[in-house]
């Protein structure tokens, strides 16, 4: 397994997938960018995006992005443990903010394996930023 320097995070791949979507350029740069990084999509993160995109888009969209994403070798897809979501769920319950589950299961994960984060939550970038 290649350690992963990038976690994504569904704010990201959202905007990455919706061609209106405000972000939608710079999604597509980063990616460009970053395109030989080992990235790691967590089973949350895949779950909330493809959801995401099928309220926005239709489940077409959904299963576009879903075979472009497992058909990525950069990609790989982390399944959490139990004892982890039990810790993620420790950090939800202890947080200060408003964040959801998905979100602090993504801080979570690159604190893990000390990696960065793609994404276009602020909420996310700047708890990450702090450690």
């Amino acid at each position: 397994m290649v350690s992963p320097v990038i976690i994504l995070d569904s704010s990201f791949l959202v905007s990455f997938f919706r061609e209106g979507d405000q972000n939608n350029s710079e999604a597509m740069r980063l990616s460009m960018e970053n395109a030989n990084e080992a990235m790691l999509l967590s089973d949350a993160v895949l779950f909330e995006t493809l959801t995401i995109l099928a309220y926005k888009d239709g489940t077409q969209k959904a299963k576009d992005a879903y075979s472009q994403l497992l058909g990525n070798r950069h990609i790989q897809t982390y399944y959490f443990a139990d004892g982890e979501k039990q810790e993620i769920l420790e950090m939800f319950f202890s947080q200060k903010g408003k964040m959801s589950t998905t979100d602090i299961s993504v801080l979570y994960l690159a604190k893990k394996c000390s990696a960065r984060i793609l994404a276009f939550d602020e909420q996310i970038n700047k708890a990450h930023e702090r450690g």
